[in-house]
């Protein structure tokens, strides 16, 4: 069948790797002429109906291999043939010599080919000749040319050649190289029949070594070729670098969640995450991308990925990303996509200001838009920020605006959304803006209104007295059936003001950690006075002003021995335990 068909197949194979390097998939009968190929001679072959297809459009004839895989399996049949055969003028610029190479074509070894062809796989960036260069490496094993010994010209063994080829594509940086490139290089290793990566994966896992890049390619590899949907990839779980986390990037199209926190993602990345969410079959419905400094530009691709019929995502957590109020601007347009499916955001941490407001108002308005849950914390939004918002918020269940630069004058309008009966308000976090009482009193009559369904509020670090207790205890006794949790911790309630009593008091309150501090404006409400411990300071270390002030010098000091001593480096410790929130200042002197 082969040899009957030689002729045909080897044409073929020469006009698929001639559009192969042009990137083209569909093309022309000059096309076909050019390679000797008769278009009347292609529709009756039996081997060219198989596996070419003809169409007209625009009155021109057109022609593609039914799959691009055919074209990429001719291509390299095509290349291995020409290289076997010495016709390396066939093979044009794929066996282009850097000027510093010595060696003339003739003299090429089968593991140079495989070099240059590699080399040039790595330089695509959309990964074009992936599929082709696995052909190629795959046809020239001793056992699959034994298979096509009627079409190609026999050469003997190939096997110290493989073992080259299978070394330097082990030896080549990751670092220089997408994660998707990584991942098709160890298609490649399993085409030449090594999995000695994979194996030492399993025992870097086992024994909770560092994962270096390369390894974490063949963690990807490995879950990629599982078959089975992930539950969850927490690239934290594995001990590796940024680079080694990116590397991961592509398991996400097979994971229901995806938690890709801190790990220095690159645009690269993104288009790679927003290319799974746009696939058909994408289970994706969780995404982490917090504290990774995306900004505008990485921000993009995964908007224009929401407004895909196929993304399915639900949850994505943008948090520490340093967005701006511009880079909230493409975001809220995909939110106002109809096949935007996303119900819970988090663009905490992004300094949004006021006036990224406006967008995120006309999305949260559009008809379109799902968000139920959305967490604006840690943002400089102030009173005039949150006004505007309460306007648009008729459909959130949950609503954080905790550490906002809000005070008491934004609350008549966070009280009208509690009136509101339209309102599915059902969770409101204000932790660490300075209410004070006199905005909580009039939360409470928000609260205190029976249309209001609010089940959480939250008024940790807010400046609250006693009073303002007495005004939500007030509140509660007139509309005590929706409210659960009540948080009042890092206040100061003194005896609550009354919300300890049971016609009042939700399943859940917090009022721990108060004291009269807690009155304090910003950070001071949470300052504590330290004193550094003698037992462990380094001995270059000198303490002075009752153990409060710290001098290096060169001299030792003569501390006595002490098991908790720092002997290397010159630190110490404070005497005082810390948990919680806590807050303190240094003043530094003499140091550039």
């Amino acid at each position: 069948l082969l040899e009957s068909n030689k002729e045909i197949l080897l044409k073929l194979g020469q006009l698929a790797f001639q559009q192969l390097e042009n990137g083209n998939a569909v093309f022309y009968e000059d096309d076909l002429r050019e390679c000797g190929i008769s278009v009347t001679e292609a529709s009756r072959s039996g081997v060219c109906t198989e596996i070419f297809k003809q169409e007209t459009a625009w009155r021109k004839k057109i022609f593609s291999f039914v799959h691009l895989s055919f074209q990429e399996y001719l291509a390299a049949l095509h290349v291995l043939d020409s290289f076997t055969h010495n016709k390396f003028d066939a093979l044009g610029s794929f066996l282009a010599f850097e000027p510093s190479e010595s060696s003339e074509p003739s003299e090429l070894s089968l593991h140079d080919l495989h070099e240059k062809a590699i080399d040039k796989a790595l330089e695509s960036k959309n990964g074009h000749l992936d599929l082709f260069l696995r052909f190629l490496l795959g046809l020239s094993l001793d056992s699959n040319q034994s298979l096509l010994q009627g079409l190609l010209k026999q050469t003997g063994s190939n096997s110290e050649s493989i073992r080259k080829t299978v070394e330097y594509i082990k030896e080549l940086d990751d670092e220089d190289h997408s994660p998707e490139r990584c991942i098709n290089l160890l298609h490649c290793l399993s085409e030449l029949g090594d999995d000695s990566l994979e194996k030492e994966v399993q025992q870097y896992l086992s024994s909770g070594e560092e994962i270096s890049p390369a390894h974490c390619s063949a963690l990807a590899y490995m879950l990629l070729n599982s078959e089975k949907v992930l539950d969850e990839l927490d690239v934290s779980k594995y001990n590796t670098s940024d680079r080694g986390a990116q590397e991961t990037g592509p398991v996400v199209k097979h994971c229901r969640k995806a938690v890709l926190s801190g790990c220095s993602l690159t645009g690269e990345s993104c288009e790679i995450v927003a290319s799974a969410l746009q696939s058909v079959s994408s289970p994706l419905r969780e995404l982490d991308l917090s504290c990774n400094n995306l900004r505008d530009s990485g921000v993009e691709p995964l908007c224009a990925a929401l407004k895909s019929p196929n993304c399915k995502l639900q949850t994505l957590d943008l948090s520490s990303n340093n967005l701006g109020d511009s880079g909230v601007e493409p975001l809220c347009a995909a939110l106002k996509s109809p096949n935007c499916k996303l119900q819970t955001l988090d663009l905490s941490s992004n300094n949004l200001g006021d006036s990224g407001v406006e967008p995120l108002c006309a999305a949260l308005k559009s008809p379109n838009c799902k968000l139920q849950t959305l967490d604006l914390s840690t943002n400089n939004l102030g009173d005039s920020g949150v006004e505007p918002l309460c306007a648009a918020l008729s459909k959130l269940h949950t609503l954080r605006l905790g550490e906002c630069n809000l005070t008491e004058g934004c609350c008549d309008a966070l009280a009208s959304v509690l009136r509101s009966h339209h309102s599915e308000l059902r969770e409101l976090e204000l932790r660490d803006n300075h209410l004070q009482d006199s905005g909580v009193r009039v939360l409470s009559a928000g609260l205190e209104d029976p249309h209001c369904k609010l089940q959480r509020l939250g008024l940790s670090g807010c400046g609250v007295t006693q009073r303002g207790c007495a005004s939500l205890a007030s509140a509660l006794r007139s509309n005590p059936s929706h409210l659960r949790e009540l948080d009042l911790s890092y206040n100061h309630p003194g005896d609550s003001g009354g919300l300890e009593d049971p016609s009042c008091k939700p399943e859940t309150l917090l009022v721990d950690h108060g004291g009269e501090i807690r009155t304090k404006p910003g950070l001071r409400k949470y300052a504590c006075q330290l004193t550094l411990d003698p037992n462990t300071v380094n001995r270059r270390l000198s303490l002075s002003e009752g153990d409060r002030k710290m001098t290096q010098g060169r001299e030792r000091q003569p501390y006595p021995d002490h098991p908790e001593r720092f002997e290397h480096w010159p630190q110490v410790l404070c005497r005082e335990g810390l948990s919680g929130r806590c807050y303190w200042e240094a003043e530094r002197e003499g140091v550039e």
